[in-house]
């Protein structure tokens, strides 16, 4: 009897055992199930709630845009008044950020300079081959990229016939043909245009100079009343934005934003 007894206590502890490993193989299946539940609700909540609101706020913050791309592509392309120039929203960022690189943060060198080179228009080509929002030509940009702008980004010599003429058609072929280039891209482009004209007001001792020797540069007396003659516009533009207080919408963009947006469009 002792025995049999001894058996059934054994018997009934395994069962309890076997039944509790059981019990705890069903709760960790529960548990297992929750938290997938849990974890695929929480993956649709950030792609169709939260995701929403970063980019609705981060729109509305920084361009005061909607949700859907075409709303923020607009909003982003909406011109702010800088003292008389007119910049599009989306280039703010770009421009303080390289003004605080290169120029001791004045900004309205910059906006002066990208004014008078291409009215910011990214795809401006001129009649004698320079290219983009800061209107490079194909060796001041190679110039540039051994000062490590354009990095990663192809500089194209624009077709040219009859030499130095460029005709309507080559631009158009060149715009359609090359929508890449280093020169039209705008993020790398002003970063570029920032980096040289600040190296020339430093090597000749003010904007004027800097712009008509360095940026602008010329060989012969008639490039040079050219160069001159530009620079005294690139002054007189500047000296109007610092008149008026400079550009008060750059007030309020976020200086980071415009780092993040180099290191995306021209990675070092």
């Amino acid at each position: 009897m002792v025995k049999i007894t001894q058996n059934s206590k054994l018997k009934t502890q395994n069962c309890r055992a076997e039944s509790g490993k059981k019990g705890s193989a069903v709760i960790a299946v529960v548990v297992g199930v929750v938290a997938f539940i849990f974890f695929a609700f929480a993956i649709v909540y950030y792609q169709f709630t939260l995701l929403n609101y970063v980019v609705k706020t981060a729109s509305e913050l920084l361009f005061g845009g909607g949700t859907t791309a075409g709303t923020v592509s607009s909003a982003v392309m909406q011109p702010v008044d800088c003292t008389g120039v007119k910049i599009p929203k989306i280039y703010l960022p770009v421009i303080k950020q390289n003004a605080k690189r290169f120029l001791g943060g004045d900004e309205a060198i910059v906006i002066a300079l990208i004014s008078i080179e291409s009215d910011f228009n990214y795809k401006d080509l001129s009649s004698t081959g320079a290219v983009g929002i800061a209107q490079f030509t194909g060796p001041t940009a190679r110039d540039s990229q051994g000062a490590g702008m354009f990095k990663g980004l192809k500089i194209i010599t624009v077709p040219r016939a009859n030499f130095p003429t460029v005709t309507p058609a080559e631009k158009l072929s060149f715009l359609t043909t090359y929508p890449y280039e280093g020169r039209l891209q705008p993020s790398p482009s002003i970063e570029a245009s920032a980096h040289k004209i600040g190296s020339a007001i430093k090597k000749y001792g003010g904007l004027r100079e800097g712009y008509a020797q360095g940026y602008h540069r010329f060989s012969n007396e008639t490039e040079k009343n050219a160069a001159y003659s530009a620079a005294d516009k690139l002054t007189k533009v500047y000296n109007k934005i610092k008149s008026g207080g400079g550009c008060k919408e750059l007030k309020g963009i976020p200086g980071k934003l415009g780092e993040d947006i180099r290191q995306i469009t021209n990675p070092k």
